[in-house]
């Protein structure tokens, strides 16, 4: 408690206690204790006082008794001392029992000693009450002194009261009065005025004591009343609030949800239309939420989510707003901008807020974002616009891999193209609209075809889409895990028929970061296999940053496959991150060289030794190794001096139809195409449509 509270309540505890005091000690003998109207009205008061009646408010509770009513009847009837020895006890046990600390016991019960000290002293001085005789036979200037005592009782005890309130609580004194003066006087001081009737009715009869009580009984029960139906509204206003804020709000970050945030972003098109100011909507998504959230579960995803809602508030402003649009999107509103600049700044910073790991559990993970940024009126006149286009710049940052970008509108029709794509791709799947092609693969000591690699072909409306486009569609909208076990169902098909036909190949399949992280993988291509197609027919091929996204989920997953008798292979070798004891401990048989360094072996030396190193590797490991972009025959003449054991590339043989390969097989002339000479033209031409990426 403050200073000022405390002198003030520390006064009037002492006067109280002085007044106390000086009452009970001289003027006790104006007690009649063997009166049955001192004993009746005494226990109307502790009554009173223990059971108050409780009047709901909008924003509070106030609670009246009709103890000083029985109390100023006592004054009335026995002078001050009579009213405080049933009201002092009377509010000390109240406080009491509701726990209430010593201070406010002394100060409460004080406050009654003054107000009834008060009332007291102007019923001496000017009503010569209490009388010894007949009480009740008030003349009219008796009523008005008692009137004037009964108003004296009630100013002081509302004055000391609400000053203390005033004080603890830091507020206006005056102001507090002022509040409070209306349902008090409306109630306490209504009551007050009941106490010559209290008094005329015990001389009249003990027993019109209770009647007095029936009232009194009647206004508990209606506030009992009141208090329910106030209850049961504030219950029934704080469920609608709380459905409101359901309605609007994400359930899990306690972010405002698309709806609102698509209302605000409406509403702030409209104050900068009619302000002048500009005003930016920025949306964002988490990149591989998707492969977090299926390593780590939903637990751990939800978690990030949290995380990542409560750092993006930290940084807008209080006039912000983030909101979670849905999975892993997240929009942010920033209104009444001066300049452009700002909005960059804000990009700039939420990317900051990343660079920190977040902790999850025992987990710390490091993790990146994609933001694209519209700015009104320059990128769209609606919130519609605003935040499409937003889409788009978010789109291209996760392509370009910068962390936020601006739109362009330059970008826009791509964007379309894109969508219009997923919509097709997934129809594709449905329907396994696809085909597949093979591209050789030769035993570069005996020129053999000993296997192929099978890549993904789509025509959509009439034209080949090529794989760098539709590929990271279907990973970013989960459609990669159909596609893939279409693949490795036609392949099986495939090589079935080709056993027969007395074709043996071993057949490479292409295996998605994403596809790692699906549980169940071995078991369906497990049930693929069972259809009677051999696993030693089949090579899986994942890249390294595929493994190194989650090493002991894909080693875990890799073993499972090896059991299986599947032969693995890692892809794309020597440009990701593989450590020499993560390579020892994984079952692959298989390494295969990325092709920007066999392509380069005629033109690069440090090219060659990088090839040359990873053959020794992979042989020292008992691995084969397959070079691939070969694309002319320089480069498959230096792979033969390196002792590469399998070779690949557009110099060999194009990806062809199945229906093709035996053909090219029979036509194939490997002395021609290991003589030192180049091809009329270059295959590189043709690299974007034929290679799978």
């Amino acid at each position: 408690m403050k200073l000022a509270p405390r002198l003030f309540v520390g006064a009037v505890t002492i006067v109280g206690i002085a007044l106390l005091c000086f009452a009970l000690t001289t003027q006790l003998d104006r007690i009649d204790w063997n009166s049955p109207v001192f004993w009746v009205l005494t226990a109307c008061v502790v009554a009173g006082e223990l059971v108050p009646i409780k009047i709901p408010r909008e924003n509070e509770t106030l609670w009246v008794t009709v103890s000083g009513m029985f109390a100023f009847a006592l004054i009335i009837t026995f002078g001050v001392p009579g009213g405080l020895i049933a009201l002092v006890p009377a509010s000390l046990f109240d406080d009491l029992r509701s726990k209430k600390s010593p201070w406010k016991l002394g100060f409460n019960a004080s406050v009654y000693t003054l107000a009834a000290t008060a009332a007291g002293s102007l019923l001496y001085a000017f009503g010569q009450l209490p009388r010894s005789t007949a009480p009740t036979h008030f003349i009219d200037s008796d009523l008005i002194v008692i009137l004037l005592a009964g108003v004296a009782f009630f100013v002081v005890n509302w004055c000391l009261t609400n000053i203390a309130v005033a004080l603890i609580n830091n507020a206006r004194v005056i102001t507090t009065l002022r509040g409070n003066l209306g349902l008090e006087t409306a109630t306490d001081g209504l009551l007050l005025t009941l106490s010559p009737i209290v008094v005329a009715a015990a001389d009249r009869s003990l027993f019109l004591i209770p009647l007095l009580a029936l009232p009194m009984f009647a206004a508990y029960k209606a506030a009992r009343v009141s208090q329910r139906n106030l209850a049961l509204a504030n219950d029934l206003r704080a469920r609608a609030d709380e459905n409101r804020h359901l309605a609007l709000h994400d359930s899990l970050t306690g972010l405002p949800n698309r709806g609102l945030f698509h209302d605000r972003v409406h509403r702030a098109v409209s104050d900068a239309s009619s302000s002048g100011l500009g005003m930016s909507v920025l949306l964002m998504d988490i990149d591989r939420f998707k492969e977090i959230n299926d390593a780590l579960g939903h637990h751990n995803g939800d978690g990030l989510l949290q995380e990542v809602g409560q750092r993006l508030s930290s940084i807008v402003r209080a006039t912000d707003t983030v909101a979670r649009l849905g999975g892993d999107e997240f929009g942010v509103l920033i209104p009444a901008l001066r300049d452009n600049e700002a909005v960059t700044r804000v990009a700039e910073e939420m990317l900051g807020a990343f660079e920190r790991p977040f902790q999850l559990e025992e987990l710390v993970l490091k993790i990146e974002a994609s933001m694209g940024l519209a700015v009104y009126p320059q990128h769209g006149l609606d919130a519609g616009s605003l935040i499409r286009h937003a889409d788009v710049a978010m789109y291209a940052s996760k392509q370009s891999r910068t962390g936020y970008q601006v739109y362009e509108s330059a970008r826009d029709e791509h964007t379309r193209d894109r969508l219009a794509l997923a919509g097709g791709l997934r129809q594709a799947v449905d329907a396994g609209d696809f085909m597949l092609h093979y591209q050789p693969q030769i035993d570069v000591r005996t020129g053999r075809l000993v296997g192929a690699e099978a890549l993904l072909r789509w025509y959509h409306e009439g034209r080949l889409v090529p794989p760098r486009l539709f590929i990271p569609l279907a990973e970013h909208s989960g459609l990669i895990g159909p596609m893939t076990m279409w693949v490795i169902e036609s392949v099986a098909r495939q090589s079935r028929e080709w056993d027969r036909e007395g074709i043996h190949l071993n057949i490479a399949v292409n295996l998605s970061m994403r596809n790692l992280f699906e549980r169940d993988l071995p078991q369906r291509i497990g049930q693929v296999l069972s259809k009677g197609a051999s696993p030693r027919r089949l090579v899986l091929e994942i890249t390294e940053s595929g493994i190194a996204a989650d090493p002991v989920r894909a080693e875990a997953v890799l073993t499972e496959l090896s059991e299986m008798g599947i032969d693995l292979s890692i892809d794309d070798f020597g440009t990701g991150h593989s450590s020499l004891s993560r390579l020892k401990r994984l079952p692959v048989d298989e390494l295969k060289i990325d092709q920007s360094f066999v392509t380069n072996m005629t033109r690069d030396a440090s090219d060659v030794a990088i090839v040359r190193s990873i053959i020794e590797l992979g042989h020292n490991l008992g691995l084969r190794v397959v070079g691939e972009g070969v694309e002319t025959a320089g480069a498959l003449v230096k792979l033969k001096s390196l002792d590469c054991d399998i070779a690949q590339g557009f110099h060999l043989g194009w990806p062809l139809p199945a229906s093709e390969l035996a053909a090219w097989q029979e036509s194939l002339n490997w002395d021609a195409l290991a003589r030192e000479t180049e091809p009329q033209g270059s295959p590189l031409e043709h690299l974007a449509v034929h290679r799978t990426g």
